[in-house]
């Protein structure tokens, strides 16, 4: 039952059933300003911009910070009818929108700092900083860049996704670059004109292909079609327009700028 409950679980169930799918602002909004509240009442200063980015600060003895960072956007929006909060029986498994990713980091984050502020030290050695996205589902790209300025600002940066499944701490992840291809052909009727048209679908599926076969798992380089769509929805008419989303991971900036390299070199090939 709900009084059953604890104080992280009282919480995590408020964030839960604030519905916080990215498209949805008012509902990442409201999670922010529940967060406001509680690192307010740590004695941090909360600070939320125009893009919506998080920014609680606690001073230390130092100037330098030890930056945590999260976000409050789930995937699922408010017509994805996953909507609920709820606990097992024996009140050890829950389920939810963003039960682990991130509303649970959201707890975790804000209940270990009071656990170190009220039973270690009240002035911690350093200055703390908790960063809230409200868009790390999309990509964060609005706000890439004061993001990576508060990093290069830190002494440390812990990230507050979930661990592994046997709850192993994650010290390290491949990057990854998304990309948007479009490709523009030419309209014809495909029994009258068809020779008069160029196809658009096709010259992408071609590139798709060339893209998929860079995936090397011995490199730990993987080449993902997330997406692609084009055409009118009619048989009988070439495809003038084509257009696909692919996601690309890779283990280092070496390898990053070589898998970049091969898929501009695909991409732009006739």
């Amino acid at each position: 039952s709900a009084s059953s409950l604890s104080q992280e679980a009282e919480l995590l169930k408020a964030l839960v059933e604030t519905n916080s799918g990215t498209a949805n602002v008012v509902g990442v909004q409201s999670v922010q300003r529940q967060m406001k509240t509680q690192f307010e009442a740590l004695g941090f200063k909360v600070a939320i911009t125009e893009k919506n980015l998080f920014v609680a600060e606690l001073e230390g003895s130092k100037d330098e910070f030890i930056t945590f960072i999260s976000h409050s956007d789930t995937v699922f929006e408010p017509s994805s009818g996953f909507l609920k909060f709820e606990v097992s029986s024996d009140l050890k498994t829950a389920s939810g929108p963003g039960v682990i990713d991130d509303k649970g980091g959201l707890v975790v984050g804000i209940f270990g700092i009071r656990h170190y502020l009220e039973t270690v030290q009240k002035k911690p050695k350093y200055s703390l900083r908790f960063l809230i996205s409200p868009s790390e589902e999309t990509g964060s790209s609005e706000i890439e860049k004061q993001l990576l300025e508060y990093g290069n600002k830190s002494y440390a940066i812990l990230g507050l996704e979930p661990s592994l499944d046997d709850g192993s701490i994650i010290i390290k992840r491949r990057g990854n670059r998304w990309y948007k291809i479009r490709v523009t052909g030419k309209e014809a009727h495909a029994g009258r004109s068809h020779q008069d048209g160029i196809n658009a679908c096709h010259e992408l599926a071609i590139k798709l292909d060339r893209l998929q076969r860079l995936t090397d798992y011995k490199r730990n380089r993987t080449v993902s079609i997330g997406r692609m769509e084009g055409g009118k929805d009619k048989y009988n008419i070439v495809c003038g327009f084509a257009e696909a989303k692919v996601d690309t991971r890779f283990l280092d900036k070496k390898e990053s700028l070589l898998l970049h390299k091969s898929v501009v070199e695909i991409v732009q090939k006739n």
